[in-house]
């Protein structure tokens, strides 16, 4: 079983297509329910191209399709795709008093 009890969730595939510095609050997001920046909230949130492209930065632009890869292939997939979905994500990783699970 993968952390957190999340069975369609392989964090070790990010090593291999997220960008390094945007690992740590992909897995607390995932995994947790931390709100991540704006630039990765708006790729996990599926907003728009304009949206996304003017939250991320020179390193992560030519890694999205990537990024979006691993989204699509490896993690829950109740965990993105909008911002209702994404909110409610947040909630279920969250204990009752409303800090992240872990």
């Amino acid at each position: 079983m993968t952390p957190r009890s999340l069975p369609d969730y392989e964090p070790e595939r990010m090593t291999e297509l997220v960008p390094s510095h945007l690992r740590p609050g992909l897995r607390r997001y995932i995994e947790d329910g931390v709100r991540p920046g704006d630039a990765l909230w708006s790729i996990v949130c599926n907003m728009s191209a304009y949206e996304v492209l003017t939250r991320v930065d020179d390193k992560v632009l030519p890694e999205l399709l990537n990024i979006y890869r691993f989204l699509y292939n490896y993690a829950p997939g109740r965990c993105w795709g909008s911002e209702e979905v994404c909110e409610a994500w947040r909630l279920t990783r969250q204990d009752p008093d409303g800090a992240s699970a872990r």
